[in-house]
This record gives C-alpha cells, sequence and structure tokens, in this order.
C-alpha cells in the first residue's frame, strides 16, 4: 500500500487523538489497569496480576504488556501514549478490511471507514483504554487469513499466521478470542458444503501451535501464580462467566436491545441493507458477502448464548457488519427504505439546536459551564446540525454513499471540538482532580493517610497519590484505623448508611465535587 494510502486511513484517527490528551483515566477499568501494571511491574509478575494484592485473572496479558512496555520506555502515565495500544490496533483494522473486501491493489476505499470509526462502540472501543479492540485486531486478521487460504491466494506464512493470531486473540481477551474465528471458519464452510476441508485450514499443524504457545502461558502462570491463579484464569473467568456468569449475567435477547444504539448511526442502514442482500440472493451469489454475513450471524448468535454479556463484546462483529453494509449498497437498488434509513439518523443531528436548551435546563454539569466551554459546545451543535442538513440532501438526491460520508465527519469533527472541553468535565470522569485535592488537604493538615468507604474505585487513586488507601467497608472498623485520616466517601453511600452518617457526625465535607466528598477525620 502506497504512503499516502496509509496517510488516507490514519488521517480520521487524527480526529480522536485530542480525546486522549485532555480525558482523564476512568476508574473502573482505566486507572485499575494502570494500577495493576504498576504493581506487576513493581513485583515483576508477568504472566499473573494483582489489583492491590488480590488475584485479577480476569483478563490475559498480552494488553498488560504493551502498557509495561510503554511505561517501561516513556517512563510515565500518560493517556495518549497508552492509547497507542488501541489507536494502532484500530488503524490494523481498518487496513485489514479493506485489503480483504477490496483487494490488496485496490484503491482505499473512504466511506466504510470512516462509518465503521464513528460507529458507537467501535469508536468507543478505540478511545477508551482496554483490550477488547486489540482482540478484535487479532480475530480480523485471522479471518482475513483464512479467507486467503479459501480462495487460494495465501501466502507461504498463512497456515502458522491463522493459529498465531487465533492465539493472540486469546491471548488478548480470552476465549471470545478463539470461539468467534473458529465458529465463524466451522459455520462458513458447512455453508458451503466442505466441512471435511477444515483439516487445511485447522489441522492438526495449527492446533499444535495454538496448544504449544497456550501450554507456555499456563506454564509461566503456574510458577508466578501457582493453581489458586489457574483455577482462578480457568474456571471461574472462563467457565464460570460463559456458562452462569457472576457478573454482566444478562437474557439471551440482551443485545437485541442494545444494538440499536450500539451500532448507531448505521444500525438502520445496516439491517435494511442486510435484508435486502438476503432477499434478492445478492449475498448468496458473492463469496465475500456470504462470508462476512456469516460471520456477523454466528458472532451474534455465540454472544447471545453467552452469559456474560456486555455491549462492548458484540465488537468483533462491528467491522465486518459495517463493511458488509457498504458492500451491499453497492449492489443494491437505493429506494427509500435506503434513503430513510440514514435520514432517520441525521434527525437528531438536525434537532441538536431545540434539544441542548432542554439539556442544559435540566442537567446541571450543563448550567455551570463558563462562557469558552458553552462557545464550544454550541461550536459542535452547529457541526451536527450541519453534518445531518447535508446528510439529509444527498440521500434525496440519491448519494448514499456520500451522506453516510457526511454524517461520519459531523460525528469525527464534533468530537475533535468537544474534546478541547473534556476538562470541564473530568471530574465527573476520572478521579485526578480528587487525589490533586486530597494531596492539597494532607499537605495543609498533619494527617495519618487516606482511606475509603466500600467503593473501589478510590483504591485505585494510588496511581495519583502514590500511597495505598485504606479500605474500610463497615463502620465499626473506623474505629481500628489511626482517626487522623483524609476519608472518601461517596454520597450515596453517606445516604444509605445511617451508621456512616453517625460516625461522621458534625463534619462536613472539605471537598465535594459530583458524588465525591473528602472529609477530614479528627476523632
Amino acid at each position: 500500500m502506497r504512503f499516502k494510502e496509509l496517510i488516507k486511513f490514519f488521517l480520521p484517527l487524527l480526529f480522536i487523538i485530542p480525546v486522549f490528551v485532555f480525558r482523564d483515566y476512568t476508574p473502573d477499568n482505566e486507572l485499575k489497569y494502570i494500577s495493576i501494571i504498576r504493581e506487576a511491574l513493581a513485583d515483576r509478575n508477568y504472566f499473573t496480576f494483582y489489583n492491590h494484592d488480590e488475584i485479577y485473572a480476569d483478563k490475559p496479558p498480552l494488553y498488560f504488556w504493551l502498557l509495561m512496555l510503554l511505561r517501561l520506555f516513556t517512563g510515565v502515565d500518560n493517556m495518549l501514549i497508552y492509547g497507542m495500544a488501541t489507536l494502532i490496533p484500530a488503524y490494523i483494522i481498518i487496513i485489514t478490511m479493506n485489503r480483504l473486501s477490496f483487494g490488496k491493489n485496490n484503491k482505499a476505499e473512504f466511506t466504510p471507514m470512516l462509518m465503521l470509526i464513528s460507529t458507537v462502540m467501535f469508536l468507543g472501543s478505540t478511545v477508551a483504554l482496554r483490550m477488547d479492540i486489540l482482540m478484535v485486531m487479532f480475530i480480523v486478521l485471522a479471518l482475513s487469513a483464512f479467507f486467503r487460504m479459501y480462495c487460494g491466494e495465501e501466502n507461504n506464512l498463512d497456515q502458522y499466521l491463522l493459529p498465531l493470531y487465533i492465539f493472540l486473540a486469546v491471548f488478548s481477551k480470552g476465549a471470545v478470542g478463539i470461539i468467534i474465528p473458529v465458529f465463524s471458519i466451522l459455520v462458513f464452510l458447512l455453508v458451503e458444503k466442505q466441512v471435511s476441508s477444515i483439516k487445511k485450514y485447522l489441522g492438526w499443524k495449527q492446533w499444535l501451535i495454538i496448544f504449544c504457545l497456550t501450554s507456555i502461558w499456563f506454564t509461566g502462570v503456574f510458577l508466578e501464580g501457582g493453581f489458586d491463579y489457574i483455577y482462578n484464569l480457568l474456571v471461574k473467568q472462563t467457565i464460570g462467566r460463559g456458562i452462569n456468569s457472576f457478573h454482566h449475567k444478562r437474557p439471551f435477547y440482551y443485545y437485541l436491545i442494545t444494538s440499536w444504539y450500539s451500532l448507531a448511526p448505521w444500525i438502520f442502514l445496516s439491517v435494511i441493507t442486510l435484508f435486502k442482500g438476503f432477499k434478492t440472493g445478492i449475498i448468496h451469489s458473492d463469496i465475500k458477502l456470504k462470508f462476512y454475513s456469516v460471520i456477523v450471524i454466528t458472532t451474534f448468535i455465540i454472544m447471545s448464548l453467552v452469559s456474560s454479556k456486555l455491549d462492548i463484546y458484540l465488537l468483533p462483529l462491528y467491522p465486518f457488519i459495517i463493511y458488509l453494509t457498504y458492500m451491499l449498497l453497492e449492489k443494491i437498488h437505493c429506494d427509500w427504505w435506503i434513503k430513510i434509513s440514514v435520514i432517520i439518523v441525521s434527525v437528531p443531528f438536525l434537532a441538536m439546536p431545540l434539544i441542548y436548551p432542554h439539556l442544559k435546563e435540566n442537567l446541571s454539569v450543563l448550567k455551570e459551564t463558563d462562557l469558552i466551554t458553552t462557545i464550544f459546545i454550541r461550536a459542535t451543535i452547529l457541526i451536527m446540525c450541519i453534518g445531518g442538513a447535508i446528510s439529509s440532501f444527498l440521500c434525496f438526491k440519491d448519494k448514499i454513499s456520500k451522506a453516510c460520508v457526511s454524517l461520519a465527519s459531523a460525528i469525527l469533527f464534533s468530537i475533535t471540538v468537544v474534546s478541547f472541553i473534556i476538562p470541564h468535565f473530568n471530574s465527573l470522569i476520572g478521579m485526578k482532580e480528587l487525589s490533586d485535592k486530597a494531596i492539597e488537604i494532607y499537605k495543609n493538615n498533619e494527617c495519618s493517610g487516606y482511606a475509603f468507604f466500600r467503593y473501589r474505585g478510590y483504591e485505585q487513586m494510588d496511581v495519583f497519590i502514590g500511597e495505598d488507601l485504606i479500605k474500610v467497608s463497615n463502620v465499626s472498623e473506623f474505629n481500628e484505623q489511626n482517626s487522623n485520616n483524609i476519608l472518601f466517601i461517596r454520597q450515596l453511600d453517606y445516604d444509605r448508611n445511617a451508621q456512616l452518617r453517625e460516625y461522621i457526625g458534625n463534619n462536613i465535607p472539605v471537598y465535594k465535587k459530583g458524588k465525591h466528598n473528602i472529609y477530614l477525620i479528627k476523632k
């Protein structure tokens, strides 16, 4: 691929880089991951991970390894630097999908790339410090290697790259990394009535590679963590989540509900084009379209059967459904159903000037905005409104592809503009501002340490504070600790717990921001 084409691919991703520059870490995942890798580097653990000395076998090592390497090379905790572990996989997914869809020597298609990046869940996964998009990258690479082999276009390495990619997908996120590509390949061969040829793609050689790499991984886990960690990894996290989840348990129809916003703004367009593709027989007549549709349907069914469900778990099917949608658009007749599917999602963009005053009146965080923040918000509304108007106009002119570009561009431009006012909302996102204030209070008073009541998000603030925080689960435990502590309490816990209110007594928060309170306890 030529340099100009590579730049063309990467350009839309530049619009979301400001998000990494101005955003704080979220405590539930991102700040926790930073705390985990710091602990791993300090303890020199590479296969087993702990969150404040508690086993954290939820995720395999690969993503943590990337974060650890980035920290070792730079020596700092920086959101933009860590963001490379999601931006680069997103970039590789786009390049791979374009090559797979349109051929190695064909001109890069801009429209499906913009559509994919602007899809709510794919966009969210790119700007969040999570390992999901890393797993998706390897799944896409694995299925791409398989399809080359199936079409007789493979190179000498594809028979080895296929099992390597599958293992790395597992090594990134877990069992889903092997389930989705293997079942997609199997179902596709079943549809093509070539199941017996499975050994050509996943024969003893490929399974041996996966087995050997997995054995090395588990050996490292056993040497560092012993049987307890192995049990937690294999039984609790893998089998437990899949069959009868202790975490994120949802009904089988969960994704039928959540897909309507996770796949926004392209959900209606995707459903209608997919329906028309099957109805007209276009999908059945094109092997690539058939392959994509098998991946989408197989992934949706498998993830619906898995007990543990989150919106982000469907991420592996988004690259394929977006490119399938675009490729079908090039083949099917553009009728009013197609036009309406784009216009209907343009309407909220057009209505933003009417919606914003209502939001500002009812949301306290918007009431408190200063002049600069208000200007940026209104600029964002203007961009979305213009994008929606142009998109609707192009739909009436039967230029659906350009309408999609307009809508996707408006989303990306809006994200760039709104990124510059994220610092105004960081206190609602993360813990940096709260931590800085606590350090200031600590320095101005003779405090003995930091403590928090129950909420685990506070525990990860050791990344900013530089020391461990004492966790207090019951009010009675306060008496066992030194009383002169900085104490973090969520307003929710304060309102719900009468004993906590009694213990706090007449003390008022020395600092209050959003749902968080800081008390200086002197008893």
